[in-house]
């Protein structure tokens, strides 16, 4: 009778440890707020900012920090794939748009850990937050 309890309370033990593991190591790929969003670049330093608009955009106007990849330029998605999976990367664009289609191509392509600012630069400035040029 020890010897199948103490087998229970193992096989619960490794269950649980896999589950924890899992859920500790899932990635995490959302869409979030401008707040938020102005969050994470202030408590993810090492985060890598990325503009996924057109360079004359970038040019006009930009967040502090970003590097900018051309979504409609030539290789984007070859661009994207060499970058490292295992960063944490802040995406935006005008409105969203190219940045949501975005963060689903860097799903496909494994990233771990991707932020996509929901209404891009658009309600960025809209809600006080300042850019470059």
């Amino acid at each position: 009778m020890k010897k199948i309890i103490l087998s229970v309370v193992l096989f619960s033990l490794v269950l649980l440890s896999a589950c924890t593991s899992l859920v500790s190591h899932s990635p995490q790929l959302v869409s979030v707020p401008t707040d938020e969003f102005s969050a994470l670049i202030q408590s993810r330093p090492d985060a890598v900012l990325l503009d996924v608009r057109t360079p004359e955009e970038f040019q006009a106007e930009h967040l502090e920090g970003a590097t900018n990849i051309d979504f409609y330029g030539e290789g984007f998605r070859d661009q994207l794939d060499q970058l490292d999976k295992d960063q944490t990367y802040l995406i935006y664009c005008r409105t969203g748009h190219r940045s949501g289609i975005t963060l689903e191509t860097m799903r496909e392509l494994g990233f771990t850990s991707v932020y996509d600012l929901d209404e891009g630069i658009t309600d960025w400035k809209a809600s006080g937050y300042s850019t470059v040029n």
